[in-house]
């Protein structure tokens, strides 16, 4: 049950994003990028290649950023943006906390 939760709240923050209209406001925008990110982190970590793709291109890193970004400017009005930058924000951090600590570092408190 709590998997098909899981689900369904992805969705809808899937639907929220793709609707998103460019003059939503601040903290709707911060709410959606909240509810984006588990979604995203997951992704990130099933497919840890997204966040290195060396070995995925065929392009040289250059043209596949700029590929990349003109792609997101075109899919994506400014609100949109905004809020896959804020989820990836916090997708990262959470992934970073999700992380076993390395030798090297001292434990938080």
């Amino acid at each position: 049950m709590t998997c098909h939760m899981v689900e369904a709240d992805t969705d809808k923050a899937k639907a929220e994003l793709d609707a998103l209209s460019p003059d939503v406001e601040e903290n709707q925008r911060q709410d959606l990028a909240e509810r984006y990110a588990p979604m995203l982190a997951k992704t990130l970590k099933d497919y840890p290649w997204l966040r290195d793709p060396k070995g995925h291109v065929t392009k040289s890193a250059g043209v596949t950023h700029a590929t990349m970004i003109e792609s997101v400017q075109e899919l994506y009005n400014p609100a949109q943006r905004d809020v896959i930058t804020r989820a990836s924000i916090i997708a990262d951090s959470l992934l970073r906390a999700a992380e076993p600590p390395t030798p090297d570092q001292k434990p938080t408190t």
